[in-house]
């Protein structure tokens, strides 16, 4: 690794010389330890820096990372939204006090599958007890523990 290095090193174009050191370092970390990695090439991360296709993979990284955070973000705004508003038909057509819905919104909390939760929606509208809404929760929540 050490030939590799004074070689890439002798490289004029800084460049082709960041591409060539930040290269070297990803194929190498195959075979060795991190760490041992970035004090093997201290004094060359200035110029890995500066590698094209590194500031790209980085750049992808950020832009997938905030896709990604985008969804999740977009899924669990769903969630709450179905949660709140199942809880919202119960209160109204229950006439249920906080301490009435507090142990529903528990249990609702724990379910995270959207369908289930369409699912509970629609039975909030359609059941004929708080009690027979309960019940079903309960079910759902004890199907998906086993």
């Amino acid at each position: 690794m050490r030939k590799e290095r004074e070689l890439i090193l002798e490289e004029p174009d800084a460049q082709k010389r960041a591409d060539l050191l930040a290269l070297a370092v990803t194929i190498a970390s195959r075979y060795f330890d991190r760490a041992f990695l970035w004090r093997f090439f201290r004094e060359e991360l200035e110029q890995m820096r500066e590698a094209t296709f590194v500031e790209e993979w980085v750049q992808e990284g950020i832009e997938r990372g905030l896709q990604q955070g985008l969804r999740q973000g977009e899924v669990e705004g769903t969630r709450h939204t179905h949660r709140q508003n199942t809880l919202q038909i119960l209160r109204a057509r229950f006439n249920l006090s906080r301490q009435e819905l507090e142990p529903l919104a528990e249990q609702l909390e724990t379910i995270d599958d959207l369908d289930e939760l369409r699912e509970l929606f629609n039975h909030a509208l359609l059941d004929v007890t708080a009690a027979d809404f309960g019940a079903r929760l309960s079910r759902m929540g004890n199907g998906r523990q086993s």
